[in-house]
């Protein structure tokens, strides 16, 4: 009686090919999660670089100041774009819509909210304790020798810094190396 070859995988061939998958997948992970944190704190540095410029644009195209306010709890940071009004501030961990009073004589006027949650693993932090940015008119400037930065940090160790010097003008840095020569080295203040 002659036996037909099987072409077929063996129980013991199916499960040393998993092992290894799993061996691989195991070592894998950690450095993914370190590139997605890379890149979220690349994203969020990238959107407030342009939000900066966004606000210093509206600012000189309206005539008016125009105010980034900064805010965090444990679950979010974020900031809010607006023009400020006659009372009242604006907050951007109010729920989406309801950030800028403006009944009566608040006279806020809500340009835009940004919010980074912190589960994606990245949080703003203002320097030097300031929570908010303001752009003056005419030329949509910083107050008189001023310059401002917001760093933003991620949970794996990843930092780029978006600094504004007195005309407005934006650089996003790295200010301890950790973005491996993707940026330039932030400036010694």
């Amino acid at each position: 009686m002659k036996r037909s070859a099987s072409s077929g995988l063996t129980l013991v061939e199916l499960l040393t090919v998993v092992a290894i998958l799993g061996i691989v997948l195991a070592v894998a992970a950690p450095s993914l999660a370190d590139m997605m944190n890379k890149r979220r704190v690349e994203m969020v540095a990238a959107e407030l670089s342009s939000d900066f410029a966004y606000a210093r644009a509206e600012s000189g195209l309206r005539s008016k100041l125009v105010t980034l306010l900064f805010a965090s709890d444990a679950q979010t940071s974020c900031y809010v774009v607006h023009i400020p009004g006659g009372i009242g501030f604006c907050n951007c961990l109010n729920p989406a819509g309801s950030e800028c009073p403006s009944a009566g004589m608040a006279n806020q006027i809500f340009l835009k909210a940004t919010r980074v949650n912190a589960s994606r693993g990245v949080n703003l932090v203002p320097s030097g304790g300031t929570s908010s940015i303001t752009f003056w008119p005419p030329h949509a400037t910083l107050g008189a020798n001023d310059s401002a930065s917001v760093a933003v940090i991620g949970n794996r160790g990843y930092r780029l810094e978006a600094r504004l010097n007195s005309l407005g003008r934006v650089l996003i840095c790295d200010p301890n190396g950790s973005m491996g020569g993707s940026y330039k080295r932030c400036p010694a203040e």
